[in-house]
């Protein structure tokens, strides 16, 4: 009775708002429009209007200098295999589940239900939980790199503030002194500006993926003090068998697993655990649930139906599995080739360099102060997209291991 009077209310209010929205007015209008029909909203104009600049008055107190140097104080060091093995460690979700686990466990210990569905339901939430730790290891090893990153930006960006900084002063110690700057002046202010932009999204960056790192860690990092990210910088260029990449990842997969264990448990003592599972595992392997409907049979016929179904979710799983791997090798490919590009860059703008710097020192050169500055700002900005190449390949190399299912493997050493 209750559901039913909120249902009325609910309409009587949904009718109300309707009505509402019905502007009154003449039973007919000489255009012909009805009474219920709604009246025009907003004035009409003949042109497009002016966009008017946002009104920001009201920030002078922010108008200051943001220290782009590097932060003093204490750090946490962290290694990418401790953020990895730690973010699998403390995967709020595997240990629910692996809790859990020991409820049915123990459920099965006290006649509460089948040993057969108990254990293949204990089983299924072992897979599951393993395949949440691989999940959480690959994001926290993400932001690690991602941190990584940010903390080498905020070298870049406070190198590119002393450069710009002492070109602007040099050009005002000029014109204090009568001579005018024609060249370059403007471009470094501008420069100048967008270098306080950048480091302002810095530091969101910087408090974001300390937060986000910190949540994912769990309790290994209850403090607030800011992680250090030990990253290897070093590329190695070795080449991977896809192959064999999909093969051990077929291997061993979490989800793929599961499927398989599943198919090997099913029979008579077991079909209700196998039902109940493939009732929550569809979010994990990522199928509609339309195709892991149940079956209303309760004989040995369902079984088989069982099997059948199993194998060929299986099967799918295994190409949609395989086709990730691959994908993920040819990232690594693609992403090892930008970084050799950001390299060729590098080298290009420290050969400029240092040709500006030679020719500003030869008798009669008409190389300024300015130029070589600028030449060095090219440089710094092809250091800082050379990081971000780099960074971009590790964070393929663990969406590969991800995919493959190895990263919660390497963390308990059942390699």
């Amino acid at each position: 009775m209750r559901c039913v009077t909120r249902a009325f209310a609910g309409t009587m209010v949904l009718a109300a708002l309707m009505a509402g929205c019905a502007a009154p007015g003449p039973a007919r209008q000489s255009s012909g429009r009805s009474a219920t029909a709604p009246a025009p909203i907003g004035e009409l104009v003949g042109s497009r209007p002016t966009m008017p600049l946002p009104d920001v008055a009201a920030l002078a107190s922010h108008e200051k200098p943001i220290d782009g140097s590097s932060a003093a104080g204490a750090y946490r060091v962290l290694k990418p295999f401790d953020a990895q093995c730690a973010a699998a460690a403390q995967c709020a979700v595997a240990n629910a589940l692996w809790y859990e686990s020991g409820i049915v466990g123990s459920q099965a210990e006290n006649g509460e239900a089948s040993k057969g569905s108990a254990c293949v339901r204990k089983k299924a939430m072992a897979y599951r939980a393993a395949d949440e730790r691989n999940k959480a290891s690959a994001l926290a090893l993400e932001l690690f790199y991602l941190l990584a990153e940010a903390e080498a930006n905020r070298d870049f960006i406070a190198r590119g503030q002393t450069q710009v900084d002492a070109v602007l002063k040099q050009i005002d110690d000029l014109q204090s002194h009568g001579i005018r700057v024609e060249k370059g002046g403007a471009e470094f202010r501008r420069q100048q500006l967008e270098l306080l932009d950048r480091q302002s999204e810095l530091q969101l960056n910087l408090a974001q993926a300390n937060s986000h790192l910190r949540q994912l860690l769990g309790s290994c990092f209850e403090e607030t003090t800011p992680i250090w990210p030990d990253a290897d910088w070093k590329v190695a260029v070795d080449p991977i068998d896809t192959n064999s990449a999909v093969c051990e990842g077929l291997y061993r997969r979490a989800d793929l697993n599961l499927i398989r264990m599943l198919i090997q448990s099913l029979d008579a003592d077991s079909l209700e655990g196998v039902r109940s599972t493939l009732a929550v595992i569809t979010g994990m392997v990522g199928v509609p649930k339309a195709a892991l409907c149940r079956l209303h049979t309760d004989s040995d016929d369902e079984i088989d139906a069982r099997r059948r179904q199993l194998n060929d979710l299986l099967t799918r799983q295994e190409l949609a599995a395989a086709e990730e791997i691959r994908q993920a090798v040819v990232t690594i490919e693609i992403r090892l080739q930008q970084v050799a590009v950001a390299k060729q860059k590098v080298d290009h703008f420290r050969d400029q360099l240092r040709i500006q710097r030679l020719s500003r020192e030869r008798p009669g050169s008409t190389v300024t102060a300015l130029d070589v500055a600028a030449a060095d700002m090219k440089l710094l900005d092809a250091q800082r997209d050379l990081v971000h190449q780099v960074v971009a390949v590790r964070i393929a190399q663990v969406k590969l291991k991800e995919s493959q299912g190895l990263l919660v493997f390497e963390c308990c050493g059942c390699r």
